[in-house]
């Protein structure tokens, strides 16, 4: 009486990955690095950026959706923001002042660049809003 055996066909794709698999399991956990945040200030509704002038005055300034600039001197936050543009925009979902920028030579220009979108997410017209707002920059 004579074995008979019958081998199934497997599709090299489902082998190899299979093989990554088993590799991938015994494989070292990558070394992390354990990150903390520390808070620098408070009073900033919905921030999303944080920028130095990088013009030795020690200064950060924080950028809120709401449409202020503020700025943090010393660990304190100063009562009057470097901008208000909080009546021409919009905060909902992506509008409002997004982001700053100051130019390499801030502290002789005192001019700086900001991304914002007015209200209802579009700018002049029916065009969109996208060349931002520039203070001061000659």
């Amino acid at each position: 009486m004579a074995l008979h055996c019958s081998i199934t066909k497997v599709p090299l794709f489902f082998v190899l990955g299979w093989i990554g698999c088993m590799l991938a399991s015994h494989a070292a956990e990558p070394n992390w690095p354990i990150l903390e945040f520390t808070s620098v200030a408070s009073g900033v509704p919905r921030p999303v950026d944080i920028q130095n002038a990088a013009d030795g005055s020690n200064r950060l300034f924080l950028v809120g959706q709401d449409g202020e600039i503020r700025i943090l001197k010393n660990g304190a936050l100063l009562e009057t923001p470097l901008l208000d543009v909080g009546d021409r925009i919009g905060t909902y979902a992506e509008q409002g002042l997004l982001g700053l920028a100051f130019p390499p030579n801030f502290a002789e220009k005192k001019c700086f660049y900001n991304l914002l979108l007015p209200h209802g997410g579009r700018g002049r017209g029916n065009q969109p809003f996208s060349d931002g707002f520039r203070s001061g920059c000659r």
